[in-house]
């Protein structure tokens, strides 16, 4: 959808000459600048037009004029800001924006039943967009729009989409709700016979093999003190023999007796 074109008493009047800012210069000053891309002074310049366009509808109504008073361009000016908004990724504020354009130009009004659908949809409300886009598809002039069919079918295909991975969610924790369910009737339930026995004969299983390897442990823990001790005892009757053998060789060299031979125990 466009920017509303500016109005015939402006076109081709360059606004940086224009010396007063009115409604329809700072109007055309937005528009402007969204074709250049420039979003951030559309937003400025239109938020001015709004703000002179409330200064003008006050004065008129000051004045007694109702019919001027009664003859706004408000909804245009809030439609144009939605884009600028919605542009710039500011999709909340272009959404309020959509809605001070449909209450200030009605529900026929189809090009903000679009800015608020696009507002919608980028807001991840893709349900609420497809409703906004039927309203706009409703209103006058809206029905051949295609900007608004195309739309429209953008925010059914994301309806369904959302609607699958919801349904999988859904799925999955009714799966993860019954695997639980199931393992905690099973905590719950009693065993049955043939579990119990089962049950115990691998405790007596696991009793058995726990003792036979302590057995084994006492076993090799004696044989290693047995050899401990005789490998000391064969040390000492060693130690022994060699005193005995010098003392000897000493008794020799002396001209006397030796001792008698060293007996060793078996």
């Amino acid at each position: 959808m466009r920017i509303e074109e500016v109005t015939e008493r402006t076109v081709g009047v360059r606004i940086e000459e224009v010396a007063e800012r009115t409604v329809a210069t700072e109007k055309a000053r937005g528009a402007t600048a969204f074709g250049a891309g420039d979003y951030e002074l559309a937003v400025a310049a239109f938020g001015a037009a709004l703000s002179l366009e409330a200064e003008r509808r006050a004065a008129a109504l000051g004045e007694g004029d109702y019919e001027a008073a009664a003859a706004t361009v408000e909804h245009q000016l809030q439609n144009n800001l939605a884009a600028a908004l919605a542009a710039l990724g500011r999709h909340e504020e272009a959404l309020a924006a959509a809605d001070r354009a449909l209450a200030a130009g009605g529900p026929s009004f189809f090009k903000a039943h679009y800015r608020r659908a696009n507002a919608l949809l980028a807001l991840s409300r893709p349900a609420e967009a497809a409703e906004a886009c039927a309203a706009g598809l409703a209103a006058p002039g809206g029905a051949d729009n295609e900007q608004l069919v195309a739309l429209r079918r953008q925010a059914l295909v994301a309806v369904e989409a959302a609607a699958k991975v919801e349904a999988s969610a859904t799925v999955e924790a009714a799966a993860r709700a019954a695997g639980s369910a199931a393992e905690a009737a099973a905590r719950a339930r009693p065993p049955s016979g043939e579990e119990a026995a089962a049950e115990a004969a691998r405790l007596a299983e696991a009793r058995a093999a726990a003792k036979a390897k302590a057995s084994a442990w006492a076993v090799a823990e004696e044989e290693r003190r047995r050899a401990a001790q005789r490998e000391a005892g064969a040390g000492r009757e060693e130690a022994e023999r060699r005193r005995r053998t010098a003392l000897d060789e000493e008794l020799r060299r002396h001209g006397l007796r030796s001792h008698p031979p060293l007996v060793t125990h078996p």
